[in-house]
């Protein structure tokens, strides 16, 4: 049974008692460090089914990456988007830690080291698009055997560092790999290292920024952030809002919430 009237619902506190509805929540958790501020976001999407996910860049911290495999368990979350994840070596690959109960998916070649990873619950079927993803850019179908109705959404996890010149250098693979309906039901997370007014009030708009706003303009999407919410991003440089929840046509009237939590964590985001 679908719920077909907006909702519109914030959520306040630590690891918020969600209802368990036939809706689909998407839980982001964009973790810091020593600072009296955590973000998260909380988007709601009606669907037949929910899936709880959560986002975290965890600035290649090998105890930020623990605490993410406790906390996917102990939330009962089904879905990590996670940026700059702490890898180790393993046999001749360097792979991200598994958590019991979710399947790890990374794009990296042998020789490199995975920038983004996606958790995906043992219990929700799909498959990685390998021929669009890369080191710091994951793309994940979901199966139509999840029993949600036109569930073939396409999952992102997307790392731009601040190295880079343009954040269209991670994103090139995406956009030319998927169809124009494929891109409509795309829900990607990550730390793009991009500001703008767009989607902080307190930001300033730089090119990388710029870019960014051209970029999801030409191809219908929306960012989700709220204009006016906590930074995602503090430590002693300073305070941003790079990390970013971007969403395709087809998911957009989806979405009744997004908020910032604050929590103690242990990484910058």
């Amino acid at each position: 049974m679908l719920q077909t009237q907006k909702h519109v619902q914030y959520i306040y506190g630590n690891y918020p008692n969600l209802p368990l509805e036939p809706i689909m929540v998407v839980i982001l958790y964009m973790f810091k460090f020593f600072s009296p501020l955590v973000c998260s976001a909380i988007i709601t999407l009606f669907m037949e089914s929910f899936y709880k996910c959560v986002q975290l860049n965890c600035d290649n911290s090998a105890a930020a990456t623990s605490l993410l495999g406790k906390f996917l368990i102990s939330s009962q979350s089904h879905i990590c988007f996670v940026q700059d994840i702490y890898c180790t070596k393993k046999e001749k690959f360097i792979r991200p830690p598994t958590f019991p109960g979710f399947k790890v998916f990374v794009a990296a070649k042998r020789s490199e080291i995975p920038k983004v990873a996606l958790n995906i619950s043992d219990n929700i079927k799909g498959t990685l698009i390998s021929q669009a993803s890369n080191s710091h850019c994951i793309l994940f179908k979901l199966s139509s055997e999840n029993s949600v109705p036109n569930s073939e959404y396409i999952l992102s996890s997307i790392y731009s560092p601040p190295s880079d010149s343009s954040p269209s250098l991670k994103l090139q693979g995406l956009f030319s790999n998927l169809s124009s309906n494929e891109l409509s039901n795309l829900l990607m997370c990550g730390d793009f290292n991009s500001h703008s007014f767009t989607w902080a009030k307190l930001s300033n708009t730089d090119s990388k920024g710029e870019e960014l706003e051209e970029i999801f303009l030409q191809n219908n999407h929306c960012v989700v952030n709220e204009p006016d919410s906590p930074p995602t991003f503090i430590s002693s440089r300073g305070r941003s809002w790079i990390d970013l929840t971007v969403c395709g046509g087809n998911v957009v009237d989806l979405i009744s919430s997004w908020n910032v939590l604050v929590e103690e964590t242990l990484s910058f985001h």
